[in-house]
């Protein structure tokens, strides 16, 4: 039986991941593993506990092999396509002409204004 009852185990992945276990048991689940990283990583340095980013992924999953660490997904709304739009047909050359016509009119019309 160890001296001291207090778990003092010097492998840094088993601190982080008792670290991001509270972590999650306090917070619930992260919404990404970004915001999840971010918050054992500026624990652990609060804490003085030695981290870095392999680490700090190898903790959060030992840890997820337990518990979920992340919220769940939503599920997305199935919708069912009946038909795929049509696609856009290219103009004619009388509705191309009306367009670059209207468009010069437009341009005209801003130039005398500014």
């Amino acid at each position: 039986m160890a001296e001291n009852a207090r778990n003092t185990t010097t492998d840094p992945v088993k601190r982080l991941a008792a670290l991001t276990h509270a972590i999650v048991a306090r917070s619930g689940p992260a919404a990404s593993y970004a915001e999840l990283k971010g918050a054992v990583a500026d624990q652990a340095a609060r804490l003085r506990i030695p981290y870095d980013a392999g680490a700090v992924t190898a903790a959060i999953a030992l840890v997820e092999r337990t518990r979920p660490v992340l919220e769940p997904l939503p599920m997305l709304a199935r919708r069912a396509v009946e038909r795929l739009p049509e696609p856009a047909r290219d103009p004619s050359r009388e509705e191309a002409a009306r367009i670059v016509t209207d468009l010069l009119a437009r341009l005209e019309q801003e130039d005398r204004h500014a």
